[in-house]
């Protein structure tokens, strides 16, 4: 049963989990939009949608994030796979 008022937790989609396994590895922003052949704008809208939905707020909280992130606990939406 759903609670009054409260939403789904959003989920990321996979565009949004490799970006965020590419900067967990190391790599700019700049690197990630070379390496997936998308632009630096495309990829920074990717990170800045993941922290929203994972309520990251800073910088400093999506490394700390990363930090102990394991991707394959974690389950990405099906948005976008065909």
């Amino acid at each position: 049963m759903a609670i009054a008022g409260k939403s789904p937790p959003l989920r990321i989609t996979p565009a949004e989990e490799a970006v965020l396994q590419l900067l967990s590895d190391g790599h700019s922003v700049t690197e990630i939009a070379e390496a997936l052949g998308k632009s630096a704008g495309t990829v920074s809208a990717q990170k800045h949608s993941a922290m929203y939905k994972l309520g990251l707020g800073t910088r400093s909280d999506l490394y700390a994030f990363l930090s102990t992130w394991q991707p394959h606990n974690f389950r990405p939406s099906r948005e976008g796979c065909d």
